[in-house]
């Protein structure tokens, strides 16, 4: 318009705008205006609109371009633009941020299982369907970016309404309550309202697990005579809350067949509830490694051999605790053999006759020899004597007698004999206490021959322990 400055409005209506007749502002009519340019211009200019939460998604706009004549002000025909792309023409779009109502998660679970996070979330606008990013952060520092330092439970892209995300928790993870912090973002990077919301999921806490129960790593036992004998047993203990997650480990050491009237300690079949150390528990790692050092007695119930428990072996349990006192046990895969231990001590200094002349005898076989259990069997006994010596004189074992019975007269017992060994069926019942041993007695008696030479005799008694045959005493 040669001559004159131009006026730009933007109205909502197609509505010519009111003139003035000084030449100052028009005025779009009553239904509103978007924008004015900011002064009249001879050239082009452009006008602003601050868009509003309460504006409608699509936004019709209609240019009127007037001149600044002071008697005659005109205004053009109205355009509502044209162009190649959506910002150079009638409407302008509005985008508004999704909403944000609630969050959710699938429940508690154990480790190795997946929990799912849902979030619902719409979006209001629907001329052009927007999509929305959700981020489930471990921390409050969401943004369109993604989470922050604090990490990233899960996140799903592309999602039109309710998005969920999926997370895999791992094994191990302790048990405990998991904070996770939603965060909703459209397609144009506008924050949902609320920015964010919050809520948990738990992980349980599962029972421990034991496996790999060894006791004397699967081979067979045999003890030390009279004494303890260190045993070695093992287990493996896993927990996927973790390893350190498990407090205590207790052994049972059994006879197999008496494992229901194990409960309390029996040195003959039962070793009862001894802790375990727990080592090789690494930070992060589901398995350790409880073991001990058992010690057992003597006397433990041998099942080798021909024994009153020859059908019967023996086992180890095991069970873990862990800190909220869930447990599991378990036993050995591959039980053992209890072998065998022929043991036997003389509890007497010797065998004493005392003083008895030539041609004369003991009268009874009163001279005893105790002999006790120190195994865990029962036993009779191989016997053989030596010739009594004093000097160059000497005492043929022949004239000696045993009996298992004490004061038989003498000449009714059993000659004893230095060419073989003789059999004497003593029935030493097996040690059950460990505090009193088991025990029995062999009588002895002489006959001094005729003529022999007064002086100090002195021999030997040999016993070798046998396997005394079932029933036993």
């Amino acid at each position: 318009d040669a001559g004159s400055n131009i006026y730009y409005l933007f109205c909502k209506a197609t509505t010519a705008p009111a003139t003035s007749t000084t030449g100052t502002w028009p005025a779009c009519d009553g239904s509103g205006t978007w924008a004015t340019s900011t002064a009249a211009s001879a050239a082009s200019t452009t006008a602003t609109y601050t868009t509003l939460s309460g504006d409608a998604e699509n936004n019709a706009w209609y240019a009127f371009a007037c001149d600044d004549d002071a008697t005659n002000q005109l205004c053009a025909a109205v355009s509502q633009g044209t162009g190649a792309v959506d910002a150079q023409y009638s409407p302008f779009a509005t985008n508004h941020a999704p909403s944000l109502t609630a969050v959710n998660s699938s429940g508690n679970l154990d480790p190795g299982a997946t929990v799912t996070i849902y979030a619902s979330s719409t979006d209001a606008d629907s001329a052009s369907v927007d999509t929305v990013t959700m981020y489930a952060c471990k921390a409050a520092d969401g943004t369109s970016s993604g989470c922050g330092a604090g990490g990233t439970w899960c996140s799903t892209v592309s999602a039109t309404a309710d998005p969920t995300c999926n997370y895999a928790v791992p094994t191990p993870t302790a048990d405990a309550a998991y904070t996770y912090y939603v965060y909703i973002f459209d397609n144009h990077s506008f924050a949902s309202s609320p920015a964010s919301l919050s809520s948990s999921f738990t992980v349980n806490n599962v029972a421990p697990v034991v496996s790999q129960v060894k006791l004397n790593n699967d081979s067979a036992i045999s003890l030390t005579e009279n004494a303890t004998t260190s045993v070695p047993m093992q287990a493996t203990v896993s927990d996927n809350n973790g390893c350190s997650d498990i407090s205590t480990a207790i052994a049972t050491v059994f006879r197999q067949a008496s494992s229901t009237s194990c409960t309390a300690q029996d040195d003959n079949f039962c070793y009862f509830q001894m802790s375990l150390a727990i080592t090789g528990c690494a930070a992060g790692a589901v398995d350790a490694t409880s073991s001990a050092n058992v010690d057992l007695w003597y006397h433990a119930d041998a099942t080798s051999g021909s024994v009153p428990f020859s059908s019967d072996i023996w086992d180890a349990s095991t069970t873990a605790t862990d800190n909220n006192s869930a447990s599991h046990s378990a036993t050995t895969t591959t039980p053992v053999e209890m072998n065998t231990t022929l043991g036997v001590a003389d509890n007497t200094v010797g065998i004493e006759y005392g003083g008895i002349s030539a041609g004369s005898n003991s009268v009874t076989l009163n001279a005893t020899s105790t002999l006790a259990s120190t195994g865990n069997t029962s036993l009779d006994f191989n016997t053989t004597s030596t010739f009594m010596t004093s000097g160059a004189n000497t005492i043929d074992p022949v004239f000696q007698e045993y009996s298992t019975t004490s004061a038989v007269a003498i000449g009714s017992g059993t000659k004893a004999t230095s060419t073989a060994d003789q059999v004497i069926d003593l029935d030493l019942p097996k040690t059950t206490a460990t505090a009193t041993q088991a025990t029995a007695g062999v009588y002895w008696g002489i006959s001094v021959p005729s003529g022999q030479t007064s002086g100090t005799y002195a021999g030997e008694t040999k016993y070798d322990a046998v396997l005394n045959g079932i029933p036993w005493p």
